[in-house]
């Protein structure tokens, strides 16, 4: 490369065309490597062609620096090279800078010139907005940019889901849509809570489908989340009358959406399931974050059995059915989980449900177990 010490200062003509120069600039872009001084002018004239100076934009002086285009830098900057409109044009302020450093800041080509991007503000509440995430560097999670119409992967609570026409971030009830969330559904936190919940959630139209299966009419829910599950059986006209959910951030959720359910925020082996109400389905996802392709899949985290409290309450308050949820990978534990609930006395069915299959827009598959209480009869036989 040139040396990069350049005090001169380009020349900026009254004849300037965009198009052209994008043209050229995109040449000149494939020899990054070996740019030159006389190569970087040209795009020192088109910044300059393309910068608000401010003032009075009717002067003569102004006319005949900015086109009349309805473009800006970081819009040509993108055109070129085809990056992300801020990294394109971080990446030619840097390299003008190592060129033409000293007279850059003097004629006020620094950052600070530069008009505030356009990342879409995303409306919460009233005159609250969260700024979209678009052009953020580094993210936790998936990030996905979605068509009108497109299928959504899975959802969960560290996804980044942006509409590709608008380059905004899904609202949270858009992403509460994604997981069949009704809009009458009410959640409660802040953005970052609110958005765990419902990426953790049980999407409501899963566990209608599932739960047809179940004949009983009031339910107990254990881990229960911010109650997705509950409400999805609600929908089929039954009632929850007790939920443990240990995160109280939750819990909350789950109270403003089943106001007649007395919710416990203690740790659940700390419980004595005969301090509870006698129900006629037990229902709960235990938590397997050493199973899930989204965790760290830690084969021996002592979270993988909770599973066994589920089972424990099942015993204890013998309810006539169960109905258990989790990730797709708890199939590898299906043998010994279903030993633990014949113990307690249940017949068990197990289904792999995908939602593409049953009606809803998301990749999101997960497994169930689905009890029953064995009759006289059937201990006779055994």
């Amino acid at each position: 490369m040139e040396a990069l010490v350049k005090i001169e200062f380009p020349q900026i003509p009254n004849e300037w065309d965009y198009d052209e120069s994008v043209k050229i600039g995109r040449q000149i872009w494939m020899r990054w490597k070996d740019i030159t001084g006389e190569m970087a002018e040209h795009f020192y004239v088109a910044r300059e062609k393309l910068r608000h100076w401010g003032g009075d934009r009717k002067s003569k002086e102004y006319q005949q620096v900015i086109p009349l285009v309805d473009k800006t830098w970081g819009d040509y900057c993108q055109e070129i090279t085809g990056w992300d409109k801020n990294n394109a044009r971080d990446a030619f302020n840097r390299m003008l800078r190592s060129i033409f450093g000293p007279v850059i800041d003097e004629h006020r080509l620094d950052d600070s010139m530069e008009d505030l991007d356009d990342r879409a503000i995303i409306p919460y509440d009233e005159n609250i907005y969260f700024l979209s995430n678009k052009f953020q560097e580094k993210r936790e999670g998936d990030f996905k940019l979605l068509a009108e119409g497109e299928i959504f992967p899975t959802l969960k609570r560290r996804s980044w889901f942006f509409h590709k026409e608008t380059g905004a971030e899904f609202t949270l009830r858009e992403y509460a849509r994604v997981q069949t969330f009704p809009d009458t559904f009410k959640f409660v936190g802040t953005y970052e809570t609110i958005k765990d919940q419902i990426g953790n959630a049980v999407a409501p139209h899963m566990a209608r489908y599932v739960g047809k299966k179940l004949k009983g009419k009031t339910l107990g829910d254990l881990f229960a989340g911010c109650g997705g599950l509950s409400y999805g059986l609600v929908e089929l006209g039954k009632h929850a009358i007790w939920a443990v959910e240990r995160d109280a951030k939750y819990a909350r959720t789950y109270k403003a959406n089943h106001p007649r359910a007395m919710v416990v925020t203690r740790d659940i082996k700390k419980l004595d399931p005969g301090d509870f109400k006698k129900v006629d389905i037990v229902v709960g996802g235990p938590p397997c974050p050493g199973l899930s392709l989204s965790g760290k899949r830690l084969k021996n985290d002592p979270r993988n059995d909770l599973y066994k409290e589920f089972i424990r309450f099942v015993k204890m308050l013998a309810p006539e059915e169960f109905l258990m949820e989790n990730v797709p990978q708890i199939r590898g534990m299906v043998p010994q989980i279903i030993r633990g609930f014949e113990k307690a006395g249940y017949n068990v069915q197990t289904e792999l449900v995908k939602g593409l299959e049953i009606g809803m827009r998301q990749r999101r598959n997960r497994f169930f177990f689905t009890g029953k209480r064995k009759k006289d009869e059937d201990h006779i036989n055994e």
